[in-house]
């Protein structure tokens, strides 16, 4: 399911059902660089349909949601984004992934209230060729996996 009005809707009808969040996880910085701004853009742009897939193959089970922007990791973040998940423990989900490009995560996974899937992705490409579509593909179908395991777990 997705966060839009149709898919609330039946999300609230089936809750009980659905136990698993996704939360995309999206670095926004416009103080660097502008290739960076370009790199940040393209990973948002294949979380994107990384999530999409996700949803897609687990529609019923998954709630995808909006994407959470941040510009830097620290404390104050840490305390955010464990708040936010807070709140969904209590929508309740049994499982919450955060997705993310973002190496910067790995290192304060430990302090996050939820499961962090970091994906490694190339810094740039086009999303029409046939290489990188490959690359995103193989990745969906390893956090398909990764994911059912830590539901069998």
């Amino acid at each position: 399911m997705k966060w839009n009005k149709q898919d609330m809707i039946n999300y609230l009808q089936a809750k009980e059902y659905v136990d698993t969040a996704i939360l995309p996880l999206v670095p926004v910085t416009f103080e660097q660089e502008e290739e960076k701004q370009v790199s940040q853009a393209f990973q948002k742009e294949i979380l994107d349909i990384m999530v999409h897939e996700l949803e897609k193959e687990y529609k019923g089970r998954v709630l995808a949601l909006p994407s959470y922007i941040y510009s830097s990791i620290d404390l104050e973040e840490l305390a955010r984004i464990n708040r936010f998940t807070e709140g969904l423990n209590q929508m309740p989900f049994k499982h919450i992934f955060y997705i993310t490009f973002d190496q910067m995560w790995k290192m304060k996974e430990r302090d996050l209230n939820g499961i962090l899937l970091w994906v490694p992705i190339l810094k740039e490409g086009d999303i029409q060729q046939k290489d990188t579509q490959n690359m995103i593909n193989d990745q969906i179908h390893q956090l398909k996996d990764l994911i059912k395991n830590y539901w069998n777990s």
